[in-house]
Formats: C-alpha cells, sequence, structure tokens
C-alpha cells in the first residue's frame, strides 16, 4: 500500500461481519490507485489484517480541490495523516487536520512518507514536528510511522496500526432513520441514476422509500450495491450505490441527502457552534462566508449571537442565513471558508434549525437552550424546552441531535422526582407550568364573565385565546376536565362558567330585568321565546342583549330556563307543579296526552316542560308516564 504525500487517506468503518462494496470503478492495484494525482477523491476496499473490511478513501492533498476534499473527509471515522519525510508539514497537513477535527473524525494514525529519501536524524525531526502538529488534537499520542515507497517497508505496521486504532472506534450507528450524502452521481445504460455515498446512519433496504434533498423528490432504492456486489441491505458505514426509482440524472447531483421519508427538514436559518481557526481573519456579523455541510456546498451569512466580531481562536454562538435550503440535522458538523479563496477559516457543530431569525430582543431565551445543546446538558436542554409544549425523547432528540436514550433517561427522572407530569393520552409537560396554566384558566374565567355580566359562560377556543402561553390543545383540555371534574366549573351553552357566581349589572341592564321579570310572571305557566320577551319588553335594546339577560336571570335564579331556550318565571313554576302534582295525587300518574287539559298546550309546549320537572327533581318518567319523586309525595303526606 502506497500513500502519497500531502495526503489524507480515510477509513469508514463498520461491522466486521459484513461485506464491504459500492459503486466505484477501482483498479486493481491499489498501490496504483494511491499513486494516482488525486483531483476527486478515490475510494478502494481494504481488508484489514484481522479481517475487518474497511473503505480507504484518498483525497486531494492540493489546494485548488478543497472541495472535494472536504467532501471526501465528510463522513470519516478514522484518519491517516500522511507527511512526506523530506518535506516535512505543509500549510495543506495543517489544514487537512483541521478539517478532520471540524468533522470529528474519531480516531487515526500518522504516516511518515519517503523515508528511504532521508537520514535518520532527518527522519526523527519530522517526527517531531509532526508530534507538535497533532498536540491537542484527536490524533495526539497516535502511532507515527515511517514508510517507504520503494521498499514497502512500514507496509505492514501501518496495517497492524490501523486495525487496531479501529477496534478502538464505535463508528457509524444502525439504530436510527438512514441518512446519506450523496458524493458520486452516475448514469448506467439499462440500469439508471445511480447515487453513491457513505451510510451516515440507519440501515437501508432494497425497495425502501427516500426523500431526495434538498429538492423533495420521492424516490425509493430500487437496487444496492456495495463494491460492484448486489446485496438487499446497506448499513451505517458501508459505501453504497443506490439506484433511484424514477429519477433522471439532471434531478440528482453531489452534496444532496437522501433520508428515510420525513425524517428530516430542509432550513434557511441554522444556530450553530462556530470555532474560528487560530490563523484565519476575524469574521465580523454578517459577513458571508462558504459552508461545506456533509457533501454539500452552501453559501451562508453569520449573524453573530454573542458579539460583533468573531477574533481567531475564538469560539462563539451563530446563526447561519443560507442562500439556499439546507438538508441537514442538529449535531451534524461542518467547515467554514471564505468565499473568494480555498482557505478553511473553522468549523463546528449545528445545534437547531431554526424557525425565525435571531434577534437580539430574544438572547436571554435563546443562548441558554444552545449552550445546554452545546454541552449535551440533557436536563438543562429539557428545561430550556418551550414550557407550554409536550415534552417527548423523540422530539427532543430531533431537534437537538442529542441521543434518544439520553432524553428517555432523563425525563424519566425527572418524573420521578416529580418536576415533570406525565399525562396518559396527552404527553408529558412540566408540573408548574401545568399548575400555572390551571392557575391562569381558574383567573380568566371569573374575570371574563364580571368583565360581561351578560356572558353565560366562555368557550374553549376563547379560554385557550387569553391564555397567556400558548399551550397545546391537549393539555388545556386535561385542565378543564380536571376543573369540571372538582366542580370548580361547569358546563353552560356549549362552555364554561363557575357555578354560583354572581355579577353586578348594569343601572340599564336592571331596569330591563325587571321589566323581564313582570313580563315572565304576567306569562304565568305559559313558556316563553327571548323574542317575545324583546318585543314585549320596549326598551332601547337589542334581543341578543335581552337574550343574554333571560340567561344570567336563570342562571341566578329568577327565571326558570327550559332546554328549548324558552323560559318560565319561578312563579309560574311553582303553578305548574301545584296542576302536576295534584294531577298525579288525583289519577297516580300523568302523560303527555294529559299535558292539555292541564297546562294549555300540547304536546310541544309541554316535553320541555315535563323534562324540566324531572331535571329538578320534582318527577320522574315510568315508561311514558310520570309520577312523584318520592320525596315530593312523602312530603305532600306529611303535611
Amino acid at each position: 500500500m502506497v500513500f502519497k504525500r500531502h495526503c489524507n487517506s480515510i477509513v469508514h468503518k463498520w461491522n466486521a461481519s459484513q461485506s464491504s462494496h459500492c459503486y466505484l470503478e477501482i483498479p486493481g492495484n491499489m498501490e496504483t490507485f494511491l499513486r494516482q494525482p488525486a483531483i476527486e477523491p478515490g475510494i478502494a476496499q481494504l481488508e484489514l489484517p484481522s479481517g475487518r473490511q474497511t473503505a480507504l478513501v484518498d483525497v486531494p492533498g492540493h489546494t485548488d480541490f478543497l472541495k472535494n476534499t472536504i467532501r471526501g473527509l465528510s463522513a470519516v471515522d478514522l484518519a491517516v495523516l500522511v507527511a512526506a519525510a523530506d518535506d516535512g508539514v505543509m500549510p495543506q497537513t495543517r489544514e487537512h487536520l483541521k478539517i478532520l477535527e471540524f468533522m470529528n473524525a474519531k480516531g487515526g494514525i500518522v504516516v511518515v512518507s519517503k523515508s528511504d529519501l532521508v537520514d535518520n536524524e532527518t527522519l526523527e525531526l519530522a517526527g517531531l514536528e509532526i508530534e507538535e502538529l497533532v498536540k491537542g488534537s484527536f490524533l495526539e499520542n497516535k502511532p507515527i510511522l515511517p514508510f517507504s515507497a520503494v521498499d514497502k517497508s512500514g507496509k505492514s505496521n501501518i496495517l497492524k496500526a490501523i486495525d487496531q486504532e479501529s477496534t478502538n472506534i464505535s463508528g457509524k450507528h444502525s439504530d436510527t432513520f438512514f441518512r446519506l450524502w450523496i458524493d458520486q452521481v452516475r448514469h448506467f445504460q439499462g440500469i439508471g441514476t445511480v447515487a453513491s455515498g457513505t451510510v451516515l446512519s440507519g440501515i437501508l433496504n432494497k425497495n425502501d422509500l427516500l426523500d431526495l434533498l434538498p429538492s423533495g423528490i420521492k424516490t425509493r432504492a430500487r437496487s444496492l450495491e456495495i463494491h460492484g456486489k448486489k446485496t438487499d441491505t446497506a448499513r451505517a458505514g458501508q459505501r453504497v450505490g443506490i439506484n433511484l426509482h424514477g429519477v433522471s440524472l439532471d434531478q440528482v447531483r453531489r452534496g444532496m441527502l437522501l433520508s428515510c421519508p420525513g425524517r428530516v427538514e430542509c432550513a434557511y436559518m441554522l444556530n450553530s457552534e462556530f470555532c474560528l481557526s487560530d490563523y484565519a481573519e476575524p469574521v465580523k456579523n454578517r459577513q458571508k462566508i462558504k459552508l461545506f455541510i456533509g457533501t454539500s456546498l452552501i453559501t451562508a451569512s453569520v449573524i453573530l449571537m454573542e458579539k460583533q466580531e468573531l477574533l481567531p481562536g475564538e469560539k462563539g454562538l451563530v446563526q447561519f442565513r443560507t442562500s439556499s435550503p439546507a438538508a441537514c440535522i442538529p449535531g451534524e458538523n461542518y467547515v467554514a471558508a471564505l468565499m473568494n479563496s480555498q482557505t478553511i477559516i473553522g468549523g463546528g457543530r449545528i445545534l437547531e434549525t431554526a424557525k425565525s431569525k435571531f434577534r437580539h430582543s430574544r438572547a436571554e431565551k435563546i443562548l441558554p437552550r444552545l449552550q445546554a445543546v452545546l454541552n449535551k446538558d440533557i436536563k438543562a436542554v429539557i428545561n430550556s424546552a418551550e414550557h407550554d409544549k409536550s415534552l417527548s425523547p423523540e422530539k427532543l432528540s430531533r431537534q437537538t441531535g442529542l441521543p434518544f436514550k439520553d432524553f428517555e433517561s432523563g425525563i424519566q427522572s425527572m418524573i420521578s422526582r416529580g418536576e415533570l407530569l406525565k399525562i396518559d393520552g396527552y404527553g408529558i409537560f412540566r408540573k408548574n407550568t401545568y399548575e400555572n396554566i390551571k392557575t391562569m384558566i381558574k383567573e380568566i374565567i371569573p374575570a371574563a364573565l364580571k368583565a360581561e355580566p351578560l356572558k353565560t359562560s366562555m368557550s374553549f377556543a376563547e379560554i385557550k385565546d387569553k391564555l397567556a402561553v400558548q399551550a397545546e390543545t391537549d393539555l388545556v383540555s386535561h385542565i378543564i376536565a380536571e376543573l369540571l371534574e372538582t366542580g370548580f366549573l361547569i358546563r353552560e351553552n356549549g362552555g364554561y362558567r363557575i357555578p354560583d357566581m354572581a355579577c353586578d349589572l348594569s343601572a340599564k341592564h336592571l331596569k330591563i330585568s325587571k321589566k323581564l321579570l313582570d313580563f315572565a310572571k304576567t306569562s304565568g305557566i305559559v313558556p316563553f321565546t327571548a323574542h317575545t320577551a324583546w318585543k314585549e319588553c320596549k326598551e332601547d335594546c337589542s334581543k341578543n342583549e335581552v337574550e343574554k339577560l333571560l340567561y344570567y336571570l336563570s342562571r341566578n335564579q329568577k327565571l326558570a330556563c327550559l332546554n328549548n331556550q324558552r323560559f318560565v318565571s319561578l312563579y309560574g313554576v311553582e303553578k305548574i307543579k301545584d296542576l302536576i302534582q295534584a294531577a298525579i295525587l288525583e289519577k297516580g300518574s300523568i302523560s303527555l296526552k294529559d299535558s292539555k287539559d292541564l297546562l294549555g298546550y300540547g304536546r310541544y309546549g309541554a316535553v320541555p316542560v315535563f323534562e324540566y320537572l324531572d331535571e329538578i327533581g320534582f318527577t320522574f318518567r315510568q315508561g311514558d308516564e310520570r309520577v312523584l319523586k318520592k320525596s315530593y309525595a312523602d312530603k305532600f303526606h306529611a303535611s
């Protein structure tokens, strides 16, 4: 195996039991392959001494091909950093190391090539220079191995070191949804469009449905190949070629993302941590830069959240506002470069995809949440989530890119400590949020009804609208149900009110009320409508006001309200009860057919009256007959 000077060879790791093949035209001779001048990343299958299967990626070393270099490094697990013994550490060596750090490479080794061209002292000096370079990086204290392409000395040591190092890294995870950044696209006659890349996460099966982002095209994996061999399944860490159903060559390009349907949302605003390199120029607020995310390249403006300028070596929270939609997820790493040069200036991690532009007026709310995500402080993230929304491990994990299991454990601990409240069928909420909203509802309803004494009740929509927070409908529903159960609220006219709550009427409404009560008394045992009362009232008021006053009077036990929206005076009710009682005592029971003789009106008018008497416990129904409730019958006999 031959390593070129000033290039990086990257190993993608996956389960040793899995085969490792991909859609690539790999020369049969690995050494010849690695001697070729690299313009685009080259990829080859590599079997390590232990039998573990890996994919070796050789990336360009020249700054003119920086974009392709970053694409090749975007999915790395293990890096082999190469420096020539006669040249030592070059500028691109430093830059490639920085890129690897920004892309979160997990381990690796260093190779000093051309060892045959220098003496032992120079070789030792090259090793010391490399030690100084990698100090503080993920390659600190990793093996630094000499190699010669002439006599192949060091080759076996390098392979053993890669093998050993690969056992120390976790690789990529198959226990989440499928994602793949496309780094190659080809068209094959009789097959169609084939997109290739490294599976970042999850598992892809033949015929699985896929989203092609950011275009939003829906497709499926018609067939899969790994290193030229057909397969039915590709796992996280493997290089795979995917034959995309119904997608033409001009619809797909490098830098697009393939994902499980509905799992990735494209965004124009990315709240992120930005680490500026020591050797970079200061970055000013609203400066335009290039963002390399996965294999994509996007132009973005940098909105600094904490200051107006980011100095070399500093870290800060920023919002990237992109010129085109970014199909990335929280937790994704990125590299930043200047607009008009091939110079890496920094990188970092995307913390969340934002729905709105960052405003300094909201910094006190946004910055602690982002800091919690950055520090991977699970409890702080939970506490910084929207207080009026339900909490779920899945939702929090998707919003932050932090592990689902950590949120699941954190939420369960907070439930056991009484900090969170789990409501079956509704979700998980902060206990103090639940109590605060309940208190608000208990204050909102009486305040609104006192402000409008003629208002009989408040609807659900009115209650929710007057809340100081945008609470979820399910949460408000559960709280109202609890208040109904405890008797604090009762239902009325499709809404809710507090029982026995008295409100003061205006002088005008007091005057109208007196006229309405007088009219009701003259109506005797005949129920009347609000329209009839309004016509008889002859006051300067609307029919709606009269209707509200009638309900107000019935609520305050000055009138009886029947279930057909007709009203009877309390005097009229007592007269009706006397007539009904006398008839039942005489006959034993009565039915609706007796209403005409007893009350002077037939079935249509009598049904609501009879139902009202049942409701207040004066009578009860036995089949088609009504009899006196036992308490009334006993009272009569006792007298």
